[in-house]
């Protein structure tokens, strides 16, 4: 059983699903180009409660239920635009900062997890075999500030391995789909 909550700033708003962070590629490398320029990257403030009860069976498999309420504020100026109904032709909603309340289920199997475990923790020394999950996630519009009714599903494909002297090589293949999403506010 696990809670948390999070009130700090991150220098953009493309989380991870499964850690709740910003990627390498998108803070720092690979981003989005508008009118020949990239976005330039804003400080987001954001503050998120989580709450999750996990279950892990013998054999590497596990599952997690929990809920999430993040908050996200933009600093400084910021608008997003996007379309509400599915005859819109233009943007005709715009909002200033986004809050999300979800309830997702997280499956994960990892073949031969090793542990290192003391008396109120336990941390993971990975696998000899790539680590697999798949997310189950649905928001509540209204609950909590929720602005958003959505269904989403990930699956996610995660691997270390160890280069000798050369270090390790961790990489990671996310790859999501929204199902159903219904409009803001």
């Amino acid at each position: 059983l696990t809670a948390s909550y999070r009130n700090d700033l991150t220098a953009t708003s493309n989380f991870n699903v499964f850690s709740g962070l910003p990627d390498l590629f998108t803070t720092y490398g690979l981003r989005r180009r508008e009118e020949e320029r990239y976005i330039p990257l804003k400080l987001v403030s954001v503050h998120e409660l989580k709450a999750a009860y996990e279950h892990t069976f013998n054999f590497g498999y596990s599952i997690t239920a929990g809920f999430t309420n993040r908050a996200l504020h933009p600093l400084g100026g910021f608008n997003f635009h996007y379309l509400t109904g599915a005859d819109a032709l233009h943007p005709n909603t715009i909002i200033t900062s986004a809050t999300i309340s979800e309830i997702c289920i997280t499956q994960r199997f990892a073949w031969q997890e090793r542990f290192l475990t003391g008396d109120f923790w336990r941390a993971s020394l990975g696998s000899k075999f790539p680590v697999l999950s798949l997310q189950y996630a649905f928001g509540l519009k209204r609950i909590m500030g929720g602005q958003f009714n959505y269904h989403r599903l990930t699956f996610s494909i995660t691997d270390t391995r160890l280069l000798g002297i050369g270090g390790k090589l961790r990489w990671n293949v996310d790859v999501g789909k929204i199902l159903d999403r219904k409009s803001v506010v």
